[in-house]
């Protein structure tokens, strides 16, 4: 009897040896044998594919670390994780990894994506975001405050119009870099005061707020894309004093450093493509 329990506590010794997940700086670390079976428990889960020897592996650890400790922090949580490739050659070539650093991310029911941007925090982060969380969801009101504190800013479709529904919904699928979700429920058209439909953008945890119906003079695709720059303006008395005797007409995109607004080239190209029919002329100042 007794050599019989010596024996089922070293089979329980070497299972958990063979079978338990370790973790460094908050990822996990997966190998060939336990791979798949963690991977089902899952529904996001990101792996960086690395080498010990690898210098750009080493240059890649504090943006993949600083990633892994924002990702944990959301809700729900994003979990990342690490395999050896020297030591698991079966899985890189499963998933045809040639070159290391590789980010795959793997989604319950879909191919894993093999990442091909920079490999740079924010860029990482925003790419990830967008595939765990930007996906036009249907969300309750009670759900609407955890969207806030989640994202910095993001769009909400009230109600239930189908038209204005269906242009809303192909914005959305087009700007994979910004937040969007739909509230259908009566308590959504309360909270924000709509009578039948409409769509809030909401900018630095819903503190600033613009609502859009059917009084707003431009269309849908205009007011989206014009807020989706997150972009504040505040020209300086001497500059408005400039702008106001002239005779052209101006849009002054005025950024700044407290809150961090930035304006990239593709966004510049839509907001102009966006202003032409206006004949606006746009000056860029940054602060």
């Amino acid at each position: 009897m007794l050599n019989k329990l010596k024996i089922i506590i070293t089979l329980i010794i070497l299972f958990s040896s063979v079978y338990s997940v370790e973790r460094l700086d908050g990822s996990l670390i997966l190998n060939d044998r336990i791979f798949d079976a963690e991977l089902e428990k899952y529904n996001f889960l990101v792996v960086e594919f690395y080498s010990s020897t690898c210098e750009h592996c080493k240059k890649f650890d504090p943006e993949y670390i600083k990633l892994t400790q924002k990702l944990i922090q959301m809700n729900p949580p994003i979990f990342t994780s690490k395999v050896n490739s020297d030591e698991n050659r079966k899985l890189c070539e499963k998933y045809g990894i040639k070159t290391v650093p590789s980010v795959l991310i793997f989604e319950k029911g879909k191919q894993p994506i093999n990442y091909s941007g920079n490999l740079k925090f924010e860029e990482l982060f925003t790419f990830l975001e967008y595939l765990a969380y930007n996906k036009n969801e249907n969300i309750t009101e009670k759900q609407i405050t955890d969207f806030f504190n989640n994202h910095k800013s993001g769009f909400i479709f009230l109600g239930k119009h189908k038209d204005n529904y269906e242009t809303y919904n192909s914005i959305a699928k087009t700007m994979i870099d910004r937040n969007f979700v739909t509230c259908p429920t009566d308590e959504c058209l309360k909270r924000f005061d709509a009578k039948n439909w409409g769509i809030i953008y909401f900018n630095y945890n819903g503190e600033d707020v613009v609502k859009y119906n059917e009084k707003t003079h431009i269309d849908i695709s205009k007011f989206i894309q014009i807020y989706a720059f997150d972009l504040i303006v505040r020209p300086s008395t001497r500059l408005q004093s400039f702008i106001l005797s002239t005779r052209f007409v101006f849009l002054v995109l005025f950024t700044t450093d407290v809150f961090k607004a930035k304006v990239k080239k593709n966004h510049m190209k839509i907001l102009n493509k966006v202003l032409a029919p206006y004949k606006v002329n746009i000056i860029l100042i940054k602060g």
